[in-house]
């Protein structure tokens, strides 16, 4: 796992300051070694975390043996070693043992053909110095970033935003669309970046740049493809023992590495189904699983967690964190555009906690979208089901029960997911199903941004998602959503979390979920073996059963939430509305939402967790 970064510059003037500037704010990305290398118009940058050929061979920016093609690479090919057996095959002949040098080969001799044979992670770049051709590419799923930029003489690419704006020709100027849907979701979506004139390299698309300018994105996979696929198990039990197999295959897989590797265990049935997996490939007493639990009632998941050790027979070890610990960690540097999902904190810390003993980590990422794990599933059921009520009838029970029910602070309590199912219940089906995930409702955000910033208003929060279940309108409504959370939820929240946390600590986090083909066989399995009335999950608990504990298979989702609102107590009195709302939000509507909090009248912990962690990030990048 690494860092990446570049500039093109037509006019021939020397940017090696200037990425080696970038490759020095990738720093945590890669502690092991820094290379920058200039072929004609292009400078690479990289910067190593040593994790499959920790040999100095392996370095990067790398060169092919005639020195037209350079590569500097993010991310981990785990089927690298039959890449490079069919490479060899063809006469290619290989200078090193990982697996950098084998996507540097397949796309010298494939071009983007070569990406229909990686199965992995990455992001990465490649100069073609004849024809004076860049080519950049993305994993399939999202889960290495990838950010670039047009200026004025030539181009620019980084792993990370805040890498990027080393190139001065980018002006810190905040994107009005990133705003609107960091205040709906707390993450920015889509392929537009938190600063004006940067992009995200949308997942499974490639790109290229040359003196005509850039060219793509190009979709070079799609998981549309495999929805309902004719030859997949039709039956809970015969689903069930394939995708096991399919579990095995790709968390065995992805043990492939030249250092120590552990494992998240959270007590979950995601997290603990990949260390079962694992556990079947080596000896459980060898493999460090990690866990971090709170000392909030209701939000810890330590004892699922040991349980599950103890029945695998995991070396585990867990930390309980306290609203100090938050506090105290300097969390918030990690994150290169505004974030505000609360197990950010946690996931920091556990990822501090694990690389203490592991340089990679699987985790269990991805099981929610693929086999319809999150609540909004549920609710997706229930609104359905109401289908038949007047939009009155259910505006009035939401106003009711605003009305009557008490304000709690614990994890996702029955009253808040009240509220919000019937605040959004008579929406349509695709806004009510992202909207249940609100920070900000459309009416808050317009009270929330001064005169100046009212435009914000005007940018369709929902564009996105609307676009994804477009893309989808042939499917059945449980794979229509996730499809679309697989599109926008996963890569724009869940993934730039795990990575950013994890990397902030040279961490490497992987996702046995996001596996190829086990993604595709779960996509063509019908959708009640996924869920089936409210009951989610269901063929990914059945193939566990024996394998985890009973107690472990039939336990709801608790998830990976932060105790925000009990935090908050705490601090959010101390809390200036007037530096928070900076030149962006009216300081009395701030004010407002303090107020509301520490008087216990609402629970705006999430809210203001969301706000201070705007003010961090733009202090930080001097947005």
């Amino acid at each position: 796992m690494c860092g990446i970064a570049g500039a093109i510059d037509w006019r021939g003037r020397d940017k090696r300051a200037i990425v080696a500037a970038m490759a020095s704010a990738l720093a945590h990305r890669g502690p092991d070694g820094e290379g920058i290398a200039v072929s004609g118009a292009a400078t690479l940058g990289h910067r190593r975390l040593a994790v499959i050929d920790l040999s100095q061979a392996a370095a990067q920016p790398m060169f092919d043996g005639a020195g037209r093609y350079a590569i500097v690479f993010n991310g981990e090919i785990y089927n690298f070693k039959d890449v490079r057996a069919e490479l060899e095959r063809e006469g290619v002949v290989l200078r090193t043992q990982g697996d950098t040098e084998i996507v540097l080969e397949a796309y010298r001799r494939w071009g983007a053909d070569a990406l229909a044979r990686l199965d992995g992670m990455f992001a990465f770049a490649i100069w073609d110095n004849a024809a004076e051709r860049l080519f950049l590419a993305r994993d399939r799923f999202g889960e290495k970033p990838l950010y670039y930029a047009e200026t004025a003489d030539g181009f620019v690419f980084a792993s990370q935003l805040d890498a990027l704006l080393a190139e001065h020709a980018i002006a810190r100027r905040l994107d009005e669309t990133a705003l609107a849907n960091f205040m709906a979701w707390g993450y920015a979506s889509g392929p537009q970046a938190a600063i004006a004139g940067v992009r995200r390299l949308p997942p499974a698309s490639h790109a290229a740049y040359d003196r005509n300018g850039f060219s793509g994105p190009r979709t070079y996979w799609t998981l549309l493809d495999h929805y309902g696929a004719a030859d997949a198990p039709r039956d809970l039990d015969t689903a069930a023992e394939a995708l096991g197999e399919a579990l095995d295959r790709a968390s065995q897989s992805q043990l492939v590495s030249d250092v120590r590797v552990g494992a998240f265990l959270s007590g979950g049935i995601d997290s603990s189904s990949i260390v079962a997996a694992i556990a079947r490939a080596r000896p459980a007493r060898d493999l460090d699983t990690f866990c971090i639990g709170f000392d909030v009632a209701g939000f810890s998941e330590t004892d699922e967690a040991r349980r599950v050790a103890a029945h695998l027979g995991t070396a585990h070890q867990d930390r309980t964190i306290t609203a100090g610990d938050a506090a105290g960690a300097n969390w918030a540097a990690a994150w290169d555009e505004p974030f505000a999902d609360t197990s950010m904190v946690a996931t920091w810390i556990l990822a501090r906690f694990a690389r203490e003993r592991v340089t990679v980590a699987l985790s269990g990422d991805g099981g929610d979208e693929l086999f319809a794990g999150y609540e909004t599933y549920a609710a997706d059921a229930l609104r359905r089901g109401l289908a038949i009520l007047p939009g009155a009838v259910l505006n009035g029970a939401a106003a009711l029960v605003d009305a009557i029910a008490p304000v709690r602070r614990g994890k996702v309590t029955w009253d808040f997911k009240g509220r919000r199912f019937l605040e959004y219940a008579s929406s349509s089906a695709i806004d009510a199903h992202v909207d249940w995930r609100r920070i900000f409702a459309d009416a808050e955000i317009a009270a929330l941004l001064r005169p100046a910033w009212q435009q914000v208003r005007d940018v369709d929060v929902r564009a996105q998602a609307r676009t994804a279940y477009a893309e989808a309108k042939d499917l059945h409504w449980l794979d229509r959503m996730g499809y679309v959370d697989i599109r926008t939820w996963l890569p724009d929240d869940i993934l730039v979390k795990v990575d950013r946390a994890t990397m902030a600590h040279g961490l490497e986090a992987r996702a046995p979920f996001l596996d190829r083909r086990l993604a595709e066989f779960a996509a063509g399995l019908a959708p009640e073996l996924k869920m089936k009335g409210l009951a989610r999950k269901r063929v990914l608990k059945r193939s566990q059963r024996a394998r985890l504990p009973a107690a472990t298979i039939a336990r709801r989702k608790a998830g990976f939430n932060a105790p925000v609102g009990a935090w908050a107590m705490g601090w959010a009195a101390t809390l200036d509305p007037v530096g928070l709302a900076g030149d962006v939000f009216e300081p009395k509507a701030v004010a407002a939402l303090i107020a509301d909090h520490v008087g216990q009248r609402a629970d705006n912990g999430h809210k203001l967790f969301a706000l201070s962690n705007f003010a961090l990030w733009r202090q930080r990048l001097g947005v």
